[in-house]
Formats: C-alpha cells, sequence, structure tokens
C-alpha cells in the first residue's frame, strides 16, 4: 500500500495552515499610526538645500546656468 501521496498531501495542508496563520498574526497588528506632516518651513529648507547643491554641481561641472523667463 503506497502511503506516501496521502502524507504528502496532508503535510502541504498543515504547512498552508502554518503558513496562512502566520501570515493572519503578521498582518493583524494596530493600525498604523500616521506619519507627521512636515511644516511648510521645513520643505521650502529642504527644498532651498536642494536647489543650492545642484547649483553648487552644475558650477563645478561647468554647465552653463540657463536664466528663467
Amino acid at each position: 500500500m503506497n502511503t506516501q501521496r496521502p502524507m504528502a498531501m496532508w503535510m502541504a495542508v498543515v504547512g498552508g495552515l502554518i503558513i496562512g496563520g502566520a501570515a493572519v498574526v503578521g498582518c493583524s497588528s494596530p493600525e498604523a499610526k500616521p506619519m507627521a506632516q512636515p511644516s511648510t518651513q521645513d520643505v521650502r529648507g529642504h527644498a532651498d538645500r536642494a536647489f543650492d547643491q545642484l547649483k553648487q554641481e552644475e558650477k563645478e561641472r561647468g554647465v552653463p546656468s540657463t536664466p528663467h523667463q
């Protein structure tokens, strides 16, 4: 009598239940807190620094600056 096929099916079912249970438990954490929104001044400061860095890199590479119209 061949018992390997029913044993393999049983192991697949048990393995699926274990993995499914772990997924449910892992995903059932409390609601995530929303991220704090940065102030307008913070955003403007980051943008100014990034723009200054870009201009500095352009100067170092010798890229001509184009005036805005």
